[in-house]
């Protein structure tokens, strides 16, 4: 694994000062920094070779965006359409039936903790399938809270040491619980809810099409295939189902729910997030390649690693951009940029070279121009105020989830909620 280069210059920094710091180019403002980023962005400042990315404020016919309106109209559309044809795959439109069966629902630790396990049963003509939904909120609030949403891997009961959480005999509890900090999160005023990842799409290989709920549509909707779903789309049709669910329940404030994921399941969390509008924040915690990093950007996990390890993941006309980077039509700065005027976070940690930490700030600096039609903030802006919807940031150590990066994404939370101002 190549070393990291923490000390690289952002996209905007790799400008030349007398160009970044200019009065003119500050009261333009970042449609014009954009631009001048894009003429640097092939030179290799760190040894690493950067295709020319899209501005995502022209159209395929090369007009420009010039309003949120003309951005929310047929642009966003055309870019989601495009996302699926060469990356994700298209998901399908047809309804598959849900139910929910509250399992449990208990408070616990002397009332400072409420327990939820359900059981969500998915039917079709083409059979019928379940997912384990566990939820754990303050147990003495007053009123709906909101939610962090996640997939875990391995199973509900590996998030927490807790007995109360069903599992199967045998199966060792709390593997993942530093990636779960539960009691801080429920003691910041937040629910967790989670369900695993093998419900939907058992993570293993190209063999598991079969045995995920991909099986529960017509033949003709189910992968793999040139533009067909992968895993990474099936688990974020599952995080779209269990937002269903989460906006039913009276315990559960639906319209404060942030979707996260770490690693493979952060490339989940922001497809999910770009394609269902209703998840008000979206976070991707070292997400990388297929996520929050640019493609385009040559470093740690190119196209072709990522497809090569793992061809369940994407659809197959992404196969034929491996080592042709260049030649997509898309990167994922225009993925992000899918996600506003809605809250993005961003996390990278200093020695995970393979996810890119470079490219994945790079990514959320080149999608800003669109935030900033809908009068966002700048990633660095000394004051964002009440209109911060952009976060990055970069923690010291490896690829993971940890409790520092929890806080960042509980204080970025409550800046977008309203719950603390500058």
């Amino acid at each position: 694994m190549p070393p990291c280069r923490p000390c690289v210059p952002r996209a905007s920094q790799s400008l030349p000062a007398p160009l970044r710091n200019a009065p003119w180019l500050r009261r333009l403002g970042l449609s014009v920094l954009f631009t001048a980023a894009l003429s640097v962005l092939a030179a290799s400042t760190d040894g690493v070779v950067t295709h020319p990315v899209p501005n995502p404020l022209l159209r395929a016919d090369g007009s420009p965006i010039a309003t949120a309106a003309e951005w929310s109209g047929q642009q966003r559309d055309a870019l989601l359409s495009r996302f699926e044809r060469e990356i994700y795959g298209r998901t399908p439109t047809t309804a598959v039936p849900m139910t929910a069966d509250v399992r449990e629902d208990v408070v616990l630790e002397g009332g400072a903790l409420r327990r939820k396990q359900v059981r969500l049963t998915f039917r079709s003509e083409e059979g019928i399938a379940t997912a384990e939904l566990l939820i754990l909120a303050p147990g003495r609030s007053t009123g709906p809270v909101p939610i962090f949403l996640g997939l875990n891997s391995g199973g509900n009961w590996t998030i927490s040491q807790d007995p109360g959480i069903a599992a199967p005999a045998g199966h060792k509890r709390g593997r993942h619980e530093r990636r779960w900090p539960v009691d801080f999160i429920v003691q910041q005023g937040y629910a967790v809810a989670t369900l695993c990842c093998d419900d939907f799409f058992p993570d293993k290989n190209i063999e598991s099409y079969p045995q995920s709920m991909q099986r529960l549509f017509p033949a003709d909707q189910r992968g793999p295939g040139a533009d067909q779903w992968g895993a990474i789309a099936t688990w974020a049709w599952g995080l779209s189902r269990a937002l269903d669910y989460l906006a039913s329940d009276p315990l559960l404030d639906s319209a404060r729910v942030a979707v996260i994921g770490h690693s493979r399941l952060g490339k989940a969390a922001l497809w999910a997030g770009a394609r269902d509008a209703r998840f008000a924040l979206v976070i991707a915690n070292n997400s990388g390649c297929g996520g929050a990093a640019l493609s385009k950007r040559i470093a740690g996990e190119t196209v072709r690693d990522i497809n090569s390890r793992f061809p369940h993941w994407f659809c197959g006309n992404f196969r034929a951009y491996n080592d042709r980077e260049a030649k997509l039509p898309v990167d994922q700065h225009q993925l992000i940029a899918l996600i506003a005027p809605r809250a993005i976070a961003v996390g990278s940690a200093s020695d995970d070279a393979w996810a890119d930490p470079l490219g994945e700030r790079m990514a959320l600096e080149l999608a800003q121009p669109v935030f900033a039609l809908f009068g966002i903030p700048s990633l660095d802006a000394p004051h964002p105020g009440d209109r911060q919807r952009l976060h990055y940031h970069l923690r010291p150590g490896e690829h993971d989830i940890l409790l520092p990066d929890w806080q960042a994404y509980v204080r970025f939370a409550d800046r977008v909620y309203g719950r603390i101002r500058d």
